[in-house]
């Protein structure tokens, strides 16, 4: 009876497939742009607006590398003409920007179509892609692209572009994007995907009804798509019914490409009706495999994935990447230990993507020289992970009375202090030993502290954050808070502090080493050649995983 439910529902779905041709036009080169407080106003995003006087740069490149702009930061905005042939009509197209120092907002015709940070927190390191709405497209003629963006330091602008050089941006069908993007961009097979479409019209036809039993047939129990498993998509499903009960879907540019042996990816745009009325429109990547003869969608199955915490003590959402260990899938009753990671101040979580961290980890776990664990690796969100004087920015609560409880109920974590480390990179160092020393929640909270390359004690001149007060950071001088604990605050902590002989923040580190002598003789010091750099602390982020897992090995021995 089941299976001729499903074969019934297959067969009334309407034949949806239609592989697509690429669609690639390149925006690199000249780029017309004006800097300064010109740049702020809304008449030079229009399409009309005359440029002819604006001086021509090149894109993707630094501000600081071109002719009249070395050494400018603020306000900037860059415009281009490009035409879009007819033959791309019916295509998703996305404008790829790549990386943008520090915010940017982008127009369309004179139209917002995304916008990623704030002159307040760049995301320097997010790749923009941004999907150009079909109804603002001129095919054909002349449209007009306008980017303004803030830059807070002198290398920024359109500073690179997304491939392999990084050197392209343009607009790109979504497997001339996949390519650049080193995603599966290999189309599946005719057949395949032609099931595929018709698998996803009836899960949608059967969700619309509000048959969630219906929808369940072609679901695995094993679904796990970026953290969410079986049961909390079963929620999500239900939250979702009120709004799309009784609508329709058409889908448009519908491309299912060959993830790896029977998993396969299906990409696609949704535009949702209620009432013969367009009231959504949605991009959706969902993969299936076929389990014992009948498609099934499992979600990407992957371990490392980003999650966005809304937070109450940093009044936004927090971008927080995941890693989880190789066996986790696989293990369902299995709880492991878990290390709260710390970019440097300003760094978007895309930094571990950068550095290729869960490879890393893979690599270490799979050849026996680190314990499985999870690793989880929030953004500052330009609150240089403090306390902010007026109470709006709030990091060490967010990380202490939110971060910690939400990764551990969520991702299995053993949620124990002897199984929880904190560690950072530079200036995500000395927050890593704040957090864990400052406050007696933090010294409840963990068991193993680790900094790679660390910078302490700084002083900011931030008065978003320090009210314009610089004795602000007193609590924040790492030798200071140690100095200021009895003997007994640390005596369930472990330190590690990786530095470089070359380093200029060296006196600093070695303040905080002499505080640790004082108080407690469970830390180490490792020492090598080099200075302050990304070549330094990417080469030796391992000896502060090799510690921690040293750490939780040794107290489960206990």
């Amino acid at each position: 009876m089941r299976r001729a439910l499903v074969v019934a529902l297959l067969s009334f779905s309407q034949c949806l497939f239609s592989q697509t041709r690429e669609v690639e036009i390149s925006l690199a080169g000249k780029w017309k742009l004006l800097v300064g407080e010109q740049a702020i106003g809304t008449e030079v995003l229009s399409p009309d607006f005359d440029d002819s006087d604006w001086q021509s740069v090149n894109a993707p490149e630094a501000w600081d590398k071109q002719k009249g702009f070395e050494g400018f930061a603020g306000f900037g905005v860059y415009r281009k003409s490009v035409v879009i042939p007819a033959a791309a009509r019916e295509r998703t197209l996305t404008l790829a920007l790549g990386r943008i120092g520090s915010a940017d907002e982008t127009y369309f015709n004179g139209v917002l179509i995304g916008r990623t940070g704030e002159a307040t927190v760049g995301r320097d390191l997010e790749t923009r892609l941004y999907v150009v709405p079909d109804s603002l497209i001129r095919y054909g003629k002349k449209n007009v692209i306008a980017v303004r963006v803030f830059c807070r330091e002198a290398n920024g602008g359109i500073y690179e572009g997304v491939g392999k050089d990084k050197s392209a941006i343009g607009v790109y069908s979504k497997t001339a994007l996949r390519k650049l993007l080193e995603k599966p961009a290999k189309l599946a097979g005719e057949s395949v995907a032609a099931e595929i479409q018709k698998v996803v019209a009836a899960m949608d036809r059967a969700l619309f009804a509000g048959k969630l039993d219906v929808y369940n047939l072609f679901l695995s129990e094993a679904y796990f798509n970026d953290g969410t498993p079986y049961g909390e998509h079963q929620l999500f499903l239900r939250s979702l019914l009120p709004n799309v009960q009784g609508a329709s879907a058409e889908y448009r540019d519908f491309v299912v490409y060959e993830r790896a042996e029977n998993r396969f990816v299906a990409d696609y745009e949704t535009r949702l009706y209620k009432d013969g009325k367009l009231f959504a429109i949605a991009y959706d990547e969902r993969h299936f495999a076929k389990v014992k003869g009948e498609w099934k969608e499992i979600g990407n199955q992957s371990r490392f994935f980003e999650i966005i915490a809304r937070s109450r003590f940093m009044n936004a959402d927090v971008k927080t990447l995941v890693y989880l260990p190789p066996s986790y899938l696989r293990k369902s009753g299995r709880r492991y230990p878990s290390l709260f990671l710390l970019a440097p101040r300003g760094a978007s979580a895309e930094l571990w993507r950068d550095v290729k961290l869960a490879d890393l980890l893979d690599s270490l776990v799979l050849s026996g020289k680190m314990t499985e664990m999870i690793v989880a690796m929030p953004e500052e969100c330009g609150s240089f992970y403090a306390e902010s004087k007026d109470g709006k920015r709030r990091f060490e609560s967010f990380f202490l009375k939110e971060l910690i409880e939400l990764v551990e109920e969520d991702y299995r974590a053993l949620g124990e202090a002897r199984f929880r480390g904190v560690s950072g990179v530079s200036t995500g160092g000395n927050a890593a030993f704040c957090l864990a020393l400052k406050s007696e929640e933090g010294r409840k909270a963990f068991s193993s502290v680790s900094a790679t390359m660390p910078v302490f004690n700084r002083r900011y001149n931030e008065p978003r954050i320090d009210g314009g007060d610089p004795s602000f950071w007193n609590d924040y001088d790492v030798a200071n808070v140690i100095e200021r604990l009895p003997k007994d605050a640390l005596a369930s902590l472990t330190f590690h502090l990786t530095i470089g002989k070359d380093d200029y923040f060296r006196p600093a580190t070695e303040s905080v080493v002499k505080a640790l002598k004082a108080k407690t003789n469970r830390f180490t010091v490792a020492e090598y050649e080099g200075g302050n750099s990304f070549e330094f602390w990417t080469r030796h982020l391992v000896d502060a995983l090799l510690f921690h897992s040293e750490r939780f090995k040794a107290n489960q021995a206990e």
